[in-house]
C-alpha cells in the first residue's frame, strides 16, 4: 500500500479524525495494551513488531503539539498492520515533544469543528483516540482549564472519541494539573471528559500497586499534599479514582531479570480481583526501526502471553 504524508493545518488533525471515526470500536472490560514508540521520524519498516497480537489497544507515540500537520508517516504505514479488533490512540506531546508549544491548549474557549482537508485520514485507519501525555513540567504553563476546554470541544464533536490521561506516579507531581482534571472531569464533578488514566510508574509489581493507591486513596493523595510533596495546586484528588478508569503502566518484559517475570501474573490478578482497567507496557517498537528501547527486546515475549491470557477475551497466544 502507497503511503502518503498527512498534511493537515493546525488542530485539522483532531478535527478530520473526529469527522471520520463517528463508529469506534468497543473498549474491552479490561485492557492489556502498550506504547509504540517513534523517537523524531526514526527510520523503520513501518510495521508493528509481532509482539502486538497480544495486545487489544495500542498507543502510538507521539505527536508534535506545535506541528500536529506533521503526523509521523511512519504511523500511516503502521495503523494498517494492525488488526481491526486493536484500539488505535495517538499519544500528544511525552518526552519526544513535551517542552514544545501546544496550540491546542492556549485558550480556554477553543472549539474544533471539521474542515475540508486532503488528502483524507479515513476509516481504514481506525483511529480510537488520543492520549494526552500529561507528566512532564512543560506542561503546568497552561492553565487546567485549557485542557478542559480541548477535551469539551473534542467530545462535543464525537463524545465515543476516548481521550487517556498518562500521570505521574505521584499525583499531580510537575504535570498540567492532573488532579484538577480527574476531579472535575472523571470523578463525577463535572462533565466526564477523561475515559481513563495511564499511572506511568514503569516500576515492579509492588512498587506499582503502591503508585495505584496514590490516585484510588483519596486519603492518600491528601496526606502527600498536606506532607510537602509537589502535588498539583488544585487539591488532592478526592474522591479516589475508580478502578475502573485506571490503567498501570509497566516496563515491558526486558526490563525484569526474566522474559516472563512474576510481577505480571501477579499484576493479572491483583486487575482482576479489584475490576481494575488493565495494564499497559513502556514501550515497544517498530519492528526493524533504528530505536533501542532499554526495556523491549522482540524475542523476550513470553510474559506478554501470561498478561494476554490473563486479560484479553479470547487471547489465541
Amino acid at each position: 500500500m502507497a503511503v502518503v504524508p498527512l498534511r493537515l493545518a493546525g488542530l485539522a488533525l483532531l478535527g478530520l479524525v473526529l469527522a471520520l471515526t463517528a463508529a469506534h470500536k468497543p473498549v474491552p472490560n479490561t485492557l492489556f495494551g502498550s506504547w509504540y514508540f517513534e523517537f523524531n521520524g526514526a527510520a523503520g519498516n513501518g510495521t508493528m513488531t509481532d509482539a502486538v497480537k497480544y495486545l487489544n489497544y495500542v498507543v502510538l507515540s507521539f505527536v508534535n503539539p506545535a506541528n500536529l500537520e506533521d503526523f509521523p508517516a511512519i504511523f500511516l504505514q503502521m495503523m494498517p498492520t494492525l488488526n481491526t479488533s486493536h484500539l488505535l490512540l495517538v499519544s500528544i506531546g511525552g518526552q519526544t515533544w513535551d517542552n514544545n508549544t501546544h496550540p491546542h491548549l492556549l485558550s480556554d474557549t477553543l472549539t474544533i469543528a471539521p474542515a475540508p482537508f486532503s488528502p483524507p485520514l479515513d476509516r481504514r485507519y481506525g483511529i480510537d483516540g488520543i492520549d494526552i501525555d500529561a507528566e512532564g513540567p512543560a506542561l503546568t504553563t497552561y492553565p487546567a482549564e485549557n485542557l478542559v476546554a480541548f477535551a469539551q470541544a473534542i467530545k462535543t464533536n464525537a463524545p465515543d472519541f476516548l481521550i487517556t490521561l498518562d500521570v505521574y506516579g505521584w499525583p499531580g507531581s510537575n504535570t498540567l494539573n492532573t488532579n484538577y482534571m480527574i476531579n472535575n472531569h472523571l470523578n463525577g464533578a463535572g462533565p466526564r471528559l477523561i475515559d481513563w488514566i495511564h499511572i506511568m510508574a514503569y516500576a515492579g509489581e509492588l512498587d506499582d500497586k503502591t503508585y495505584i493507591s496514590y490516585y484510588t486513596d483519596a486519603s492518600k493523595s491528601t496526606y502527600l499534599l498536606q506532607h510537602g510533596s509537589t502535588c498539583s495546586p488544585n487539591g488532592a484528588i478526592n474522591p479516589g479514582v475508580p478502578m475502573d478508569s485506571v490503567v498501570i503502566g509497566m516496563k515491558a518484559a526486558a526490563g525484569f531479570s526474566s522474559c516472563n517475570p512474576p510481577d505480571y501474573s501477579d499484576m493479572v490478578d491483583y486487575v482482576k480481583t479489584n475490576g481494575m482497567k488493565g495494564v499497559s507496557l513502556w514501550a515497544f517498537a517498530n519492528s526493524n526501526g533504528n530505536i533501542t528501547l532499554p526495556w523491549f527486546n522482540d524475542t523476550c515475549v513470553s510474559g506478554y502471553s501470561t498478561l494476554c491470557q490473563g486479560l484479553v477475551d479470547n487471547c489465541m497466544y
